[in-house]
């Protein structure tokens, strides 16, 4: 479980470097009207699939293991 835990956290921090390098090309196309436009579409679809297809599902599977050995009623997430 704990690798599974470590796999989710590396998992955010990629994402969240993505969104920080979205916030510095858009605000390169603003400030110089230039930028990547295939890396900020690249990263676009990225995170428009990879979050819902394969890092949620990840969550959901730990939040249910979790929750059935805390023996609590599973109300969460799918």
């Amino acid at each position: 479980m704990a690798h599974a835990i470590r796999l989710l956290q590396r998992e955010h921090a990629r994402m969240s470097e993505l969104l920080d390098l979205t916030d510095a090309i858009l605000e390169e196309m603003q400030s110089a009207g230039t930028g990547d436009y295939g890396l900020l579409g690249g990263i676009s679809a990225y995170l428009s699939g990879f979050p819902e297809q394969d890092h949620h599902p990840k969550e959901d599977l730990i939040y249910r293991r979790l929750r059935k050995l805390d023996n609590e009623p599973d109300d969460g997430p799918g």
